[in-house]
């Protein structure tokens, strides 16, 4: 039910602005993102991923994001590899033009491939739903691109059952995106 719920609203978030479009001189922007993750157990274990995203400006002051990124982690002497692919939808709150705060929510589907040769485990897929806030900087490149950037944090707990003990319940974690995105 969750899934049906969050997948009509990332629908709307990503559809919504084409349809505002029409009306303004708004550009709904799109483009691709590189993170860099970093969780709150072991600040030193910074893996990346990539992603795209939408952005679309409501009004001067309130903006909306849809985005979907995937990362991939390998534990234990590739032992067990996690992936990872968030579908999220963020609105952004500009208090001045190139700088904004973000509050929003998604759904982190995670994969779990066990690569043991001597213990028979099987492999998952598992959707949390999870929060994230933050800031950051959107910088003009001219009249229909942008450079981004933002710092979010993460609050996830997944509770991924791994029997080796390789990951623990705490989830939670720090990313930083950077972005480049064209007016459509």
């Amino acid at each position: 039910m969750w899934r049906i719920i969050l997948s009509m609203l990332a629908l709307a978030v990503l559809t919504a602005p084409t349809a505002f479009a029409q009306d303004t001189d708004r550009p709904v922007y799109i483009g691709p993102q590189v993170g860099l993750y970093t969780n709150d157990i072991d600040d030193d274990d910074i893996t990346a991923g990539i992603g795209a995203a939408v952005r679309f400006k409501v009004a001067d002051v309130l903006g909306l994001e849809g985005a979907i990124n995937y990362r991939q982690e390998e534990f234990g002497d590739d032992e067990l590899t996690v992936k990872t692919w968030p579908v999220l939808a963020t609105a952004m709150f500009y208090p001045v033009e190139t700088i904004y705060g973000l509050l929003g929510l998604g759904v982190y589907n995670t994969s779990t491939d066990r690569n043991e040769d001597n213990v028979d485990l099987a492999d998952d897929t598992d959707s949390e739903i999870g929060w994230h806030f933050g800031g950051g900087l959107e910088l003009p490149l001219g009249e229909r691109a942008l450079l981004t950037g933002d710092l979010r944090y993460v609050l996830l707990d997944q509770g991924i059952e791994d029997p080796s003990g390789l990951i623990t319940d705490d989830q939670n974690f720090y990313l930083v995106t950077i972005g480049i995105m064209v007016g459509l």
